[in-house]
């Protein structure tokens, strides 16, 4: 099984993840392995060391597997206060979705989206470098114009033709 998507801190701070899982388990945070217990075992809880995030969006991705015929696999955290958790969903954005990710961008550029035939104007700040657009209504794929902006609020490119996005993708932007 893998899941990668998105992890929603509202409170920054210092966090321990844990998971706890029949067989094997590996779990990135940012795009750094944390948790790494790849082998046959029977269910266990494994930890990373305290990590510290800010408010926003962190990349997560999750892999396990089950070598038996019942499995078990839990993600929780260890809040900056003390108290454990399984994280609740409402953290979580993963593949299927009406919100799109833009990452690859620096600190406060702006991301426009313009679903093409829509007055609709969605727009975001790139933080931690992720930024996301969310709650995109129309049926998938989309078809939009995007704009990026620099820090100085200055157009720095614009689509010359609408691109199709699907919800729950992430977009890497890079600039040349």
């Amino acid at each position: 099984m893998s899941g990668n998507g998105f992890l929603k801190v509202e409170n920054p701070g210092k966090y321990v993840f844990y998971v706890i899982s029949s067989d094997g388990c590996k779990l990135w945070v940012n795009k750094e392995l944390v948790i790494n217990e790849w082998y046959d075992q029977p269910s266990r809880l494994h930890m990373s060391r305290e990590i510290k995030l800010l408010k926003g969006f962190h990349q997560l991705k999750l892999l396990y597997y089950n070598r038996l015929r019942f499995g078990e696999i839990t993600l929780g955290w260890v809040r900056p206060d003390g108290s454990s958790e399984t994280i609740p969903g409402n953290h979580f954005y993963f593949t299927v979705s009406n919100k799109v990710f833009f990452t690859g961008l620096p600190e406060k550029y702006k991301i426009v989206v313009k679903p093409a035939g829509t007055d609709r104007v969605y727009q975001c700040l790139f933080t931690q470098g992720i930024c996301m657009i969310g709650d995109l209504e129309e049926a998938m794929p989309v078809p939009i114009n995007v704009d990026i902006y620099n820090s100085e609020n200055t157009l720095i490119y614009s689509t010359t033709t609408p691109l199709e996005i699907w919800g729950g993708d992430e977009y890497l932007v890079k600039l040349e």
